[in-house]
């Protein structure tokens, strides 16, 4: 009995109980599928169209769209694809570059099964 409640407890402390969203800081890749992203940092519209652009622009990303007021991108890792979190970081800071701007931040990763 024992060992089941201390596998449960190792099983929700990794995958989130009750399917919360994993932290960040659990991510390594973002495999194949949509990924609703939360960032910090976007001050104008016109900052989410230079993070949708650069996203766009990866070859792992098949879609990429941008919401100023939830301060949010929603992006698509290809079919057998891989976005590493130093790859994300990196369009980041590349976006930012473009708006002249101090790099945005990862606030936030949640993986969506059932799309938008």
């Amino acid at each position: 009995m024992l060992k089941r409640s201390a596998l449960l407890a190792c099983l929700l402390s990794t995958t989130g109980a009750l399917g919360a969203p994993l932290p960040k800081e659990l991510y390594k890749d973002l495999t194949p599928g949509p990924y609703l992203i939360k960032i910090k940092g976007m001050l104008t519209h016109a900052c989410g169209r230079a993070i949708q652009a650069e996203f766009s622009r990866h070859p792992m990303i098949t879609k990429a769209e941008a919401d100023f007021e939830q301060q949010t991108v929603v992006i698509t890792v290809k079919a057998n694809g891989r976005l590493s979190i130093a790859e994300l970081k990196g369009i980041l800071k590349r976006a930012s570059k473009r708006m002249r701007l101090s790099v945005y931040e990862v606030d936030d990763i949640r993986y969506m099964p059932s799309g938008r």
